[in-house]
């Protein structure tokens, strides 16, 4: 498959994986709800700056979306509140350290 047959299938399925609408994805991404319509249907691709929003918004690797690796991420069973916990159970702990001065 090329790039343009697959990243609109894997937007989709990671999308849809965290549970989330297109326009929440727009939000969270900050491209516009036409856009990540238009990614989705293959109409265009998006921007290399885009497809990481993309890929951050999402927690997948821009590689999964371009289809170079098929693992979605270490995460991927998860909801993205899920993750966004866990990220900030890692910024507490790693606080925690800091100020503990404590080596791991």
């Amino acid at each position: 498959m090329t790039v343009k047959e697959v990243f609109p299938l894997r937007l989709r399925e990671a999308r849809e994986m965290r549970k989330i609408t297109q326009y929440e994805l727009s939000k969270k991404s900050g491209c516009h709800f036409t856009s990540i319509a238009q990614f989705e249907t293959g109409a265009r691709l998006p921007s290399i700056e885009n497809l990481l929003k993309l890929a951050m918004a999402l927690k997948v690797s821009s590689d999964y979306l371009l289809g170079a690796v098929d693992n979605i991420s270490f995460f991927e069973k998860l909801t993205i509140k899920q993750v966004e916990t866990i990220g900030c159970l890692i910024k507490h702990w790693e606080k925690k350290n800091t100020d503990d001065n404590s080596p791991v």
